[in-house]
């Protein structure tokens, strides 16, 4: 109802309390304390609009910030898994490259060892071929050694040798005998590169011929 309506309808009603003579004065203090309520609650009413408008603001406001925060914290999920997945592939690619390490590092060190192996294997090879060399007669030194006992016996002046020193019952030698002995000094001698096996099959056949050789040359002696 507008304020000027209900300014003429009391207008009215006082009217026609001074004309028909009833002056109500209780219900005049009543109207007039109604009013001022009425005034009062008008006013708060508009107090509370504005609050009710400046509450509304405000919480449009948090719902945008919760929002942002609520997008924020999607993509901070979003980052987390990425660095979880991204860990984890790093995880796997070092244990692989610590395999394929070990791996490398086993095989350098079984190829030391077997260069090890085969260096010491050629040292004792080159060692045992150097012993044999010194140890073993040469073919000349054994035929010196065969031949030594004539010259003794020469020396000694045995009863059976004439004038010229050649002994009565000397036996020639012959061209046969004298091929089988050059044969044997021009033998080469085995070589250190082969196995053991072949340097014992060489040995035995140096000493078979050797023997064969002795003989022939005890016999015509």
């Amino acid at each position: 109802m507008p304020d000027t309506e209900r300014l003429e309808q009391r207008l009215a009603a006082v009217e026609r309390a001074v004309v028909d003579g009833d002056a109500a004065v209780a219900d005049l203090a009543d109207l007039e304390s109604t009013r001022s309520d009425l005034e009062r609650l008008e006013s708060r009413l508009e107090e509370f609009e504005h609050r009710i408008a400046d509450l509304e603001g405000r919480t449009g406001a948090l719902e945008g910030f919760t929002g942002e925060i609520r997008a924020v914290n999607d993509d901070v999920e979003r980052q987390a898994a990425t660095a979880v997945a991204t860990v984890d592939r790093l995880e796997r690619r070092l244990d692989a490259l610590e395999e394929a390490d070990g791996g490398v590092s086993e095989s350098s060190k079984s190829a030391d060892r077997a260069d090890e192996v085969d260096s010491t294997d050629a040292t004792d090879d080159a060692d045992s071929g150097r012993t044999t060399s010194e140890t073993e007669p040469s073919p000349g030194q054994t035929a010196e050694r065969v031949l030594e006992p004539t010259a003794s016996e020469t020396s000694t002046g045995d009863p059976r040798r004439n004038e010229r020193g050649d002994s009565e019952d000397e036996k020639t030698v012959t061209p046969a005998d004298q091929r089988s002995v050059e044969r044997y000094l021009e033998r080469p001698i085995p070589t250190d590169d082969g196995d053991d096996r072949d340097r014992e099959e060489a040995r035995e056949a140096e000493t078979n011929e050797e023997m064969s050789v002795l003989e022939t040359l005890r016999a015509k002696l």
